[in-house]
């Protein structure tokens, strides 16, 4: 009984009437059971819910709210592809147009003979060393691709009013040196290959010409400069894409001799 009376000092005794909540739980007069049932069927309905809110959630993302940059790049992918694959299709249909000669005449354009004021359009340019020329100052050899060339050699360059190249001289590009006489003459070379496979194709160049009639006459011509149409690697080659500096490579090494007078 000693050892008893000894634990009593560190034990604490409580009775439900003494509003110890510590140690008993509020007396609700409902049965335990019946408050964790109620607990359990709460979370069951919870749980139901989180596919219906997961989806809701992934609609929003997409519709009403950001959507994400994996999302975006996807996006923006299919909508330029759909964009270009239309592109293309016209593209290809304008060109087989030309090429059969069902877009426009070339023959219709007006010579320059019969418009007193194609020449009006372009002007002289002077130089500091008091020489009048065709280009300006600044002006630089263009080293663009070879259908951009063709277009450069009959139209011109009309926001500089520079005329079509067809026109120049030796003198109106001395300035830059003999290097720039000489690819002016590979230039004509190649210009005149294609001009006299037009002709021979039905597409006669004329003396003025829009950028539609250009065309025409060089989707007709450039199978004369008779450079292949695949690659080494059997990859399509799109002609008028090559650099006119690699397409005078395709020429006879008889014909490079020639220089402009």
């Amino acid at each position: 009984m000693t050892k008893v009376y000894k634990l009593k000092q560190h034990v604490r005794i409580a009775m439900p009437w003494d509003d110890h909540y510590k140690y008993f739980s509020q007396s609700t007069g409902i049965p335990p059971h019946v408050i964790n049932y109620q607990h359990f069927a709460e979370i069951k309905e919870l749980i139901k819910k989180l596919p219906t809110q997961f989806e809701e959630s992934l609609d929003a993302r997409q519709f009403n709210g950001a959507i994400s940059l994996p999302q975006m790049k996807e996006l923006m992918k299919e909508a330029q592809s759909e964009q270009n694959a239309a592109m293309a299709a016209d593209i290809a249909t304008i060109k087989k147009a030309m090429e059969d000669g069902k877009l426009l005449s070339v023959d219709s354009s007006p010579d320059e003979e019969e418009d007193p004021d194609y020449g009006k359009q372009f002007d002289l340019h002077l130089h500091p060393d008091g020489t009048l020329r065709k280009v300006p100052p600044d002006w630089t050899f263009p080293m663009n691709q070879l259908q951009q060339m063709y277009q450069y050699w009959h139209c011109g360059n009309q926001l500089q009013k520079i005329c079509p190249m067809k026109y120049f001289h030796s003198s109106d590009v001395s300035f830059l040196g003999d290097s720039t006489r000489i690819r002016l003459n590979e230039v004509k070379q190649l210009m005149e290959i294609i001009d006299k496979t037009a002709s021979q194709n039905g597409a006669k160049p004329t003396k003025k010409m829009n950028m539609t009639s250009t065309n025409t006459c060089f989707l007709r011509g450039k199978v004369g400069l008779k450079i292949p149409t695949t690659t080494p690697t059997r990859r399509k080659r799109d002609i008028g894409r090559l650099k006119w500096s690699s397409a005078i490579t395709y020429l006879p090494k008889a014909s490079k001799k020639r220089r402009v007078d």
